[in-house]
């Protein structure tokens, strides 16, 4: 019985997985630490009480009320080792909590940086989106400039270019709607 019953908690406390909004009364082993804690000091009280011979009352009490400074004491020292065992207890639950904080930290950090990642990879294609939209814009906004002013050489001088586009793709070789580069290549 004892058997399963350890299989059963250790396959439950190696399969939690701390989430980042779970409560730390949610966390298996801080549960179970903290019902174990309060059971062995129970015991304790109650055996240290068996062994003293304390009885609740009647004629044949051995020990009366008192609250001296000496009675308060005697119970101090007599049930130090349940004190003890409940401060072990509190002292292994403070540093289970403070584990069960620093994997859900962990685990938002790491929810943080995934959603930061999908974000970045998201504006990245915005970016590149809005790119190709500024340079589609520039290159017909820079065609269309350079076809009026072909057209006004045109009027002024009396003469006319067989293929204007032509004449704008030999001299401006890097735009296109998807690049706009207006600028020679380095020679």
């Amino acid at each position: 019985m004892c058997k399963y019953l350890h299989e059963k908690m250790v396959s439950t406390l190696t399969k939690y997985e701390v989430k980042e909004d779970a409560s730390l009364w949610e966390y298996p082993l801080f549960t179970y630490t903290l019902y174990i804690g309060i059971i062995a000091t129970l015991a304790s009280i109650v055996v240290i009480s068996i062994l003293l011979g304390v009885q609740t009352g009647g004629e044949n009490a051995r020990y009366e009320s008192c609250m001296s400074m000496t009675c308060i004491n005697n119970i101090f020292i007599y049930f130090a080792p349940a004190i003890k065992i409940g401060a072990g207890f509190l002292a292994i639950l403070g540093i289970i909590a403070l584990i069960f904080r620093s994997e859900q930290t962990a685990t938002q950090i790491s929810n943080s940086n995934k959603s930061l990642q999908y974000d970045i990879a998201r504006n990245s294609k915005l970016w590149e989106h809005e790119q190709l939209k500024t340079a589609f814009s520039q290159y017909f906004q820079h065609k269309e400039t350079f076809l009026k002013l072909m057209e006004r050489i045109e009027s002024q001088l009396g003469i006319s270019f067989l293929d204007k586009t032509s004449l704008y793709r030999d001299w401006f070789p890097f735009c296109s709607v998807k690049k706009f580069d207006i600028e020679p290549p380095p020679t």
